[in-house]
């Protein structure tokens, strides 16, 4: 139900983005209609809590909108840290093809080649990461992990934890 609710905001953006283009008005008017119809399309989602995230639509260089939507009454910024949660397997798998087509690593590469230091690294591929198929368990689950991290962690002191 969720996903479909997405699915729906990222085409009535892109509709949003292709009217502007086409339209050729004034930035400062285009900026205030994109805003008022956003606005409007996503107030039910807001109020109903289904939707809260930061949209930015951008045309060239220019910025034709940037606003937060927030299911609590601390206001959304640029500047608002998120849970990223799923979509880094997107931005992995992605540094991983390219990285495949520059012929620096293979998907069947033991693990050893990136993290030599981690238990069992021999055993596992890069492919086996990518699919989920490592045997690593899901750190997520350990206490050390709860709630939202601010500060970044060194590799040796995550593959203890691993």
């Amino acid at each position: 139900m969720k996903f479909n609710k997405a699915i729906e905001i990222f085409f009535i953006s892109i509709c949003i983005v292709l009217i502007v283009g086409i339209n050729g008005c004034k930035q400062t008017q285009v900026k205030t209609d994109i805003e008022d119809e956003l606005i409007a399309f996503m107030q039910p989602y807001v109020e109903n809590r289904d939707f809260d995230g930061y949209i930015l639509i951008g045309k060239s260089d220019s910025i034709l909108l940037s606003r937060g939507f927030g299911k609590d009454a601390s206001p959304l910024t640029e500047n608002s840290q998120f849970m990223v949660g799923s979509i880094t397997k997107t931005f992995t798998a992605e540094a991983m093809t390219h990285l495949v087509e520059q012929r620096k690593i293979s998907l069947t590469d033991p693990l050893t080649e990136l993290v030599p230091s981690l238990p069992n690294a021999s055993q596992i591929r890069i492919k086996d990461l990518l699919v989920h198929s490592s045997g690593i368990r899901d750190y997520y689950s350990l206490t050390e992990f709860n709630g939202v991290r601010t500060e970044a962690i060194n590799l040796e002191d995550f593959t203890k934890w691993i």
